[in-house]
């Protein structure tokens, strides 16, 4: 398309984004393209925009950006309900910094959406040890780690664990008294993984578990886990997962919630009672 045509078709993808009560980001996402190109093209694109659109040169900019994390920015809509410029900027990485690459497999393993520009690096955020040693107190130890790794483990320390190769989902776990899970957050693999757990649970393969997850109350993976939990605690703030090397994310957008399932409600109480609010749930009579 020429610059004629790429400045039409910008101007109608953000007119219509901005009337459209659904699809807005897919809009602003063709948008983006649009203008990506026109960049490539123009020889004064600054120029060019003040002419040809509707819209000024700093919202140009902040639509192909947009256009370029594409990835992040569909799973911040689709996980989170994300959907102004305003709120979806802050949290996508700059314009110089490379896109996600991410195929459905990568998506749905995705914990939650922060400023690191790799999938290879995202898909390695650790829970602090901090949370760790809280549950290892309450449980005496973690007998298993469902949803882990080799590198996970330096930092939960689990006497075994069911790696990517192992395939928590589908495989059957080990009988052991004591579970930590923290599973991959996206909508379906969160369903997944509850879905798994409480079959395990009912199964007898553990006596005692403590989950870590995103504070998604209005789900249904959420409800089920609830459901079979003697006790919950609600952060106060935020979790800083980390990295491979230590480094705190800055990007995590959601609270979080530890699910206690067993019967030392008492002992999950003394000890998680200080990082956040506690609950008796459904589960207790």
């Amino acid at each position: 398309m020429n610059l004629n045509q790429l400045a039409t078709k910008a101007n109608k993808e953000v007119y219509t984004a901005k009337n459209s009560a659904r699809s807005a980001i897919e809009h602003l996402i063709n948008a983006g393209e649009y203008l990506a190109d026109a960049k490539a093209q123009a020889d004064d694109f600054k120029d060019w925009v003040s002419t040809n659109l509707e819209f000024n040169y700093d919202q140009s900019i902040k639509y192909i950006r947009i256009a370029k994390h594409k990835n992040q920015v569909r799973l911040l809509e689709r996980d989170q309900g994300i959907t102004a410029i305003n709120d979806i900027i802050p949290l996508i990485p700059k314009a110089s910094e490379p896109p996600l690459i991410l195929d459905e497999v990568e998506a749905g393993s995705l914990g939650y959406v922060g400023k690191v520009p790799m999938s290879e690096v995202r898909d390695n955020w650790h829970t602090p040890l901090h949370y760790v040693n809280m549950a290892r107190k309450v449980m005496d130890g973690i007998e298993l780690d469902p949803f882990s790794s080799v590198e996970a483990n330096q930092t939960i320390n689990a006497d075994s664990i069911l790696s990517l190769a192992d395939n928590a989902f589908e495989c059957e776990w080990p009988n052991v008294r004591s579970v930590w899970m923290n599973p991959p957050y996206s909508r379906n693999a969160s369903s997944m993984a509850v879905e798994k757990f409480i079959k395990e649970y009912e199964n007898g393969s553990f006596k005692e578990a403590i989950v870590l997850m995103n504070s998604s109350t209005d789900t249904r993976w959420f409800d089920r886990l609830n459901g079979v939990a003697s006790m919950v605690c609600f952060t106060r703030g935020r979790i800083a997962f980390e990295d491979t090397e230590g480094k705190k994310s800055s990007g995590n957008t959601k609270g979080q919630v530890f699910f206690y399932i067993g019967e030392n409600t008492n002992a999950f109480y003394s000890v998680f009672n200080e990082i956040g609010n506690m609950y008796f749930t459904g589960a207790v009579s």
